[in-house]
């Protein structure tokens, strides 16, 4: 008798195994789908922050049709305020690696804008910190290792 039970007893562990793993798979399946939603919520509150200051710009169209844009200080100082928020978003993981690939030439591209430089010169030296260090070097700031960028859905 106990020669007969044995293939039964292994073949139920083998299914307790199985049915184990699929529950596993279950369960964690719709974490990572949540946990990419988060981020995406999370970039998506920069992106409508970004297109709230693009509207507080006005452009103006001359007689000979050429357009100009008046943007102004409070407008570009938010802009910097904007890079300053993402730049710390992206050093504490929270910006995932498609929207910093976007973001960064946006970010870096303020060097080349006087104004903007003017601005970030005359601002404060304890404020603007991270987004100073970035227009500098240009690297990306973030401090999380690629386990975690993994984990957390950056990837």
């Amino acid at each position: 008798m106990e020669l007969q039970l044995a293939p039964m007893l292994a073949l139920l562990a083998d299914a307790a195994t199985i049915v184990t793993g699929l529950a596993v798979l279950f369960a964690v399946v719709p974490y990572f789908q949540s946990r990419k939603q988060r981020r995406q919520e999370n970039d998506q509150w920069y992106v409508e922050r970004y297109w709230h200051l693009q509207d507080r710009k006005r452009p103006t169209k001359h007689w000979n049709g050429s357009i100009t844009v008046v943007v102004p200080f409070a407008v570009r100082y938010a802009e910097l305020k904007l890079c300053e928020d993402e730049l710390d978003a992206r050093a504490h993981g929270w910006v995932t690696n498609d929207s910093w690939s976007v973001w960064k030439g946006s970010i870096y591209a303020h060097r080349d804008d006087e104004m903007m430089m003017d601005i970030v010169e005359r601002t404060p030296r304890l404020e603007l910190v991270r987004l100073r260090e970035y227009l500098k070097t240009g690297v990306d700031p973030i401090e999380v290792g690629q386990w975690r960028q993994f984990w957390r859905g950056l990837r």
